[in-house]
């Protein structure tokens, strides 16, 4: 009796970042998968007519090039995808740690027919999802996406959603996490969008310094610069304390208003749960990058999390 069939796994690495892509296959190797490297967009390598398109947007919604770099390196990992003829893909960052069950729960996902769009990473830990949840038996469950959560570095997606995602031509010009999972944007058609819980991935700088790890990222030095984007003002939340509750309101009449223009869900059951990062691969302080050997060998661990 054969097994459940494994999609493939894409992962955006740059050219230049060797490290980054040997500590990633290093990682997949162990879990017995292959990656499939996608040569990620550089600034200099933009095709010229997006260049255009981006430098004509404005400067107030306009993104950084990496950004937009890092944009097309998402499009062009789908575009793979669609040519590859395979049903469920997963496109992951270079930077990402898996869990040690990412190999069968990634099988689990791929078989369920109901499947659009899941995010399979963790970054901020508690967060607003929907109400129904769907059971993967003892790997987790799928709860709808509700609240947006940064980050697009592990996700999982079939043919038809990759399809819509690159037939939606105004978020060519959105950050790549805001394009997927942010409902403030358009999101495609009759596809599921979903986060995995517990998660399966993780960004290496979140758990760094639980491992005395100094790793770098190529987009936030840019970010920090620039500062949020399609996003009101911090100042209507962080106001003087008399006036605190009427900014979170503007803020969420902003959010319901960007959902509402978008055609997503405005009014919907919600539920705050944890999503904590499952059990980390044994040996993972020595796969970090920037470890200070001075510093305690500690082992990063997630909170297990069951379905239940």
């Amino acid at each position: 009796m054969s097994g459940p069939t494994m999609p493939p796994v894409y992962f955006i690495n740059l050219a230049r970042r060797t490290d980054r892509r040997e500590r990633l296959e290093t990682r997949l190797q162990a879990l017995g998968l292959t990656g499939i490297r996608i040569d990620a967009v550089t600034p200099d390598t933009i095709p010229a007519d997006v260049m255009k398109r981006h430098q004509a947007s404005p400067k107030d919604r306009r993104m950084t090039n990496p950004e937009v770099a890092c944009l097309m390196s998402h499009r062009r990992a789908l575009e793979t995808f669609l040519d590859s003829g395979a049903p469920v893909a997963v496109i992951l960052e270079d930077d990402v740690i898996l869990a040690s069950r990412f190999a069968e729960t990634i099988a689990s996902l791929a078989a369920d027919s109901a499947i659009g769009i899941v995010r399979l990473e963790r970054m901020t830990p508690r967060f607003k999802v929907g109400a129904a949840k769907r059971s993967h038996g003892d790997l987790g469950a799928l709860y709808p996406v509700r609240q947006y959560d940064w980050g697009a570095a592990a996700y999982l997606l079939t043919a038809s959603a990759a399809r819509k995602l690159l037939d939606l031509d105004y978020p060519m010009m959105v950050p790549a996490d805001y394009w997927v999972f942010d409902l403030g944007f358009a999101k495609p058609r009759g596809e599921a969008l979903e986060q995995f819980v517990p998660a399966i991935a993780i960004q290496e700088r979140l758990l760094a310094d639980r491992c005395g790890a100094n790793p770098d990222s190529d987009l936030e030095e840019e970010r920090v610069k620039r500062g949020n984007l399609f996003d009101i003002p911090r100042y209507y939340i962080e106001w003087n304390p008399r006036f605190r509750e009427f900014g979170r309101f503007a803020y969420r009449l902003h959010v319901g208003w960007r959902r509402w223009r978008a055609g997503n869900p405005v009014f919907a059951r919600t539920l705050k749960v944890d999503v904590p990062f499952a059990d980390p691969l044994p040996g993972l302080a020595d796969t970090l990058p920037g470890r200070d050997e001075k510093a305690p060998r500690q082992e990063a661990t997630g909170q297990p999390h069951a379905a239940t």
